[in-house]
Parts: C-alpha cells; sequence; structure tokens
C-alpha cells in the first residue's frame, strides 16, 4: 500500500485537495497532498499512523503554565442604544462579566488552566470547542460528566493547546438556553511563529430573541436582533483596515442560525475553517457560516468604507427596521467613524427610484428612507398645484409621525431626530418656501 499523506477538507459539499500546502505528519489529521489515485484503504492506514485526537497529557507541554480565573454572573447586557436583555455570561477575575465573554488566547504547547467560579443561580460549565487534546471530564459536557459547575462552586479544567487556531468556548448545560443566552467566547491558539499580518479583529456572530423567558427552557425562541461580538446594528464597532494593510477575521458563529457573511468593495481569502488550514487559500465575497463553524479570513484595506452583512437581509435589522443586526463596517480610510445618520446627497428626482414609490412601509420601515421620500416632497410642494401640495403635506404627515419626527406648525418645519440626522425641511403648504437647512 501507498505511503502517503492525507489532507481531507469538506466545504460546501465537495471534497477540496490541495497541492501548494505542506505540514508534517506530526499534525492533527497529518495533511498534505494527495496521489491522485488514494483508495480509503490509504486513508485508514494513514489514519492509524497519525495523532488525530486523544489526551495529551500535562507533562507534553511545550510551552508555558497559563491560568484564567473566570467568574460567571447573571447580567444585563444592551444590544444596541436602549435595548437590554437578562444574559448570562463569563468575565475574568477583576473585570465585568460580559457578552461574549474574555478571547482566551494562549500559544500552541501551553498549559491551559482555567478555573472557574459559579455566582448566579444556574448550574454551568465551559466546553473548549473544536479541542481534541482533552480528556473527557474537561471537554465541559456535563450530562456525561456530572461535573455541573452549581451555584456558588467552582471548578478547573485543564488542557494542552495542542491546535493553533480559531476556537470557541461555551456553557454545555441546557446548551439551547445557556449558549443563546450569551455564556461563550473565544478561544485562540497562536501558531509559535510570528504573524506577517497588519492586525487581527474576532468576530462573534450570534442572535436574540429579546422577548425569550430563561425561565422557560423549552420554549422555542423567535429571533429579531442579530449581533456581531454583542453588539446590533449602529452599536457594531468599524473594522478600521487602512488602505494596503491586511488583517486577519476570525469568524465565529456562536448563534444557531446560519449566517452568509458578505463583504462590499473586495474579496477576501479564506485561510483556514474549523480551526485547521485549507490545503489551499481561496476568493470568496460571501461565506455562509454554520452554527458553531469557525472561518479565518484575509482581508486587505482599501479607501472608503464598505459593509460586511449577512445577506439574509432579515438578521441585518434591528426588531425587523433596517439597517440593523449583523452588519458592520471596514473603514480603509477618513478618521470618523461610519455614521448613517449623516444627511445623504440629495439627487434628481426626475428617474430616482423612490421618487415615484407611493407605496413605503411607513410604520417600521427604513427612517433613512423615509426622511428621503419627505425630502423629495418638500422639494416638490416648492412648485406643485394646491391640490398636490395638500396631498403631499398629508402623505409627510403621515410619514414623519411613523419616525417620531416633529413638526412646527407656526415655521413649517420638521425636525428629525434619533434614527435621522438633525435638520429641518419645509412642507407646509400654509406658509411661505423656506429653504432646507441644518440647524
Amino acid at each position: 500500500m501507498k505511503k502517503i499523506l492525507i489532507a481531507v477538507v469538506l466545504l460546501s459539499g465537495f471534497l477540496l485537495t490541495g497541492n501548494s500546502y505542506m505540514r508534517s505528519p506530526a499534525t492533527v489529521m497529518a495533511a498534505a497532498q494527495l496521489e491522485p489515485n488514494w483508495t480509503f484503504d490509504d486513508v485508514v492506514e494513514q489514519m492509524h499512523q497519525d495523532w488525530i485526537g486523544g489526551t495529551v497529557k500535562p507533562e507534553e507541554m511545550t510551552g508555558q503554565v497559563r491560568e484564567f480565573n473566570v467568574h460567571i454572573e447573571e447580567i444585563e447586557h444592551e444590544l444596541t442604544d436602549g435595548v437590554k436583555i437578562k444574559a448570562w455570561a463569563y468575565g475574568l477575575e477583576g473585570q465585568p462579566a460580559t457578552v461574549p465573554g474574555p478571547q482566551i488566547r494562549v500559544k500552541k504547547g501551553d498549559l491551559v488552566r482555567i478555573v472557574i467560579k459559579n455566582n448566579s443561580t444556574q448550574p454551568h460549565s465551559l466546553h473548549p470547542h473544536g479541542i481534541t487534546s482533552v480528556d473527557m471530564l474537561n471537554d465541559g459536557v456535563p450530562h456525561i460528566t456530572g461535573n455541573y459547575i452549581m451555584p456558588g462552586k467552582s471548578y478547573n479544567y485543564e488542557f494542552v493547546a495542542k491546535e493553533a487556531g480559531t476556537h470557541w468556548y461555551h456553557c454545555h448545560v441546557q446548551t439551547s438556553l445557556h449558549q443563546d443566552m450569551g455564556m461563550y467566547g473565544s478561544l485562540i491558539i497562536e501558531d509559535t511563529e510570528k504573524p506577517s499580518w497588519d492586525k487581527e479583529f474576532t468576530m462573534m456572530l450570534d442572535e436574540w430573541d429579546t422577548h425569550r423567558d430563561p425561565a422557560n427552557a423549552t420554549a422555542r425562541p423567535t429571533y429579531n436582533y442579530f449581533s456581531v461580538n454583542g453588539k446590533s446594528g449602529q452599536s457594531v464597532p468599524d473594522m478600521v483596515i487602512k488602505d494596503g494593510e491586511i488583517a486577519r477575521i476570525r469568524l465565529i458563529n456562536a448563534g444557531f442560525e446560519a449566517h452568509a457573511m458578505h463583504l462590499h468593495g473586495t474579496h477576501f481569502i479564506v485561510i483556514a475553517k474549523d480551526g485547521y488550514k485549507v490545503p489551499e487559500p481561496y476568493n470568496m465575497d460571501t461565506v455562509n457560516i454554520a452554527p458553531g463553524e469557525t472561518y479565518d479570513v484575509l482581508v486587505k484595506g482599501r479607501d472608503g468604507v464598505w459593509p460586511w452583512h449577512d445577506h439574509n437581509s432579515l438578521a441585518a435589522t434591528d426588531d425587523g427596521v433596517y439597517p440593523g443586526g449583523m452588519l458592520m463596517h471596514v473603514r480603509g480610510s477618513g478618521d470618523n467613524k461610519f455614521n448613517p445618520d449623516t444627511k445623504p446627497t440629495l439627487v434628481s428626482v426626475e428617474g430616482h427610484i423612490h421618487a415615484s414609490d407611493e407605496h413605503v412601509l411607513t410604520t417600521h420601515g427604513d427612517p433613512l428612507f423615509i426622511k428621503e421620500k419627505m425630502t423629495y416632497n418638500s422639494e416638490e410642494w416648492l412648485n406643485a398645484s394646491p391640490e398636490r401640495r395638500a396631498q403631499l403635506h398629508e402623505q409627510n404627515m403621515e410619514w414623519g409621525q411613523s419616525i417620531d419626527a416633529v413638526y412646527n406648525t407656526v415655521s413649517g418645519t420638521w425636525s428629525f431626530h434619533g434614527n435621522v440626522s438633525e435638520n429641518t425641511q419645509h412642507i407646509d403648504a400654509t406658509s411661505g418656501a423656506l429653504p432646507y437647512h441644518h440647524h
């Protein structure tokens, strides 16, 4: 039988084989070239010979002992301005518990020791997702081992960081509830060589039912908010990747729905999946990331500000209102944070896609879109007939109320606040024409 090294990576239903990437037999599932005529028997023989998981004893560590003291709390978490929910969360000693929990970052070969104190009212655990060097007692699945961390109690987890790559951790007690309540964080195992990229970001994706009652563990959630690193929509910080810089982005889906993450303005290069290097890097502008999956991609910064969002646009909303939700921005130039409330540049009404749309949703629609419609109405009003002016006024009254704008009956102007930029515009048919202006 042939002596071969084998790389098996399933992506999008295809078997990918690489010829430009080599690893030694000592790595996880020794990945390298496939001979063209490999057989299933070849794979079985290679699996017998190479390490593909199993307990790594503490004395086999080749790095340092890294100890993390973690506490579990019940907290109030703010998804975005004014939207607060109950959450359960991990925190490092001396720091508040947060969603996501603190990033645990070590180097390949380190002995990782996580000491957890449960200050909550519920039993919990910590499962190091994707780590195969642990023994059963340190895998954090208490319905198998019985090692629940009961309220007021502590527990120590320990494993050798064998696999360099992007991993994460989460609670494995009543996972459908506890993980959904915010009990997760990233677990990064760095390789020993110095990174060649300029900067790095970790983005944890999740979805939320803000009406969920944690006392009802079996209730099926109805998700209405979608988050990146625990924040939704305008509260998601920009990723600043300056023109020409290379950034490594670690994408982790900590939720229970798949998300098709699409980047505008450029592409990214996939370099790893589920903590393992892909046989050959490949270009994409949309990656479909299933629950529990991780992807590592490289992005090169360019001029401008570009959205990176779930192409299931329902997940790019805050309680149904777009833009929001699972929407982040890559900023390559400009000193100011992206602000969707900035007044857009006005364009000619003639031929504009919004100009003839009389059926815009006014109750829970896009505030910027509604404001734009009101702007066009006010411009049309200046030269309209009395009958048409009355129609425009009635329409703007309805739209303005739908986004909580304030109409001044004396000056005939509107004031916009909150989700749209603060400004005034004339629409009233009974007073003289007032210019569109900021104040």
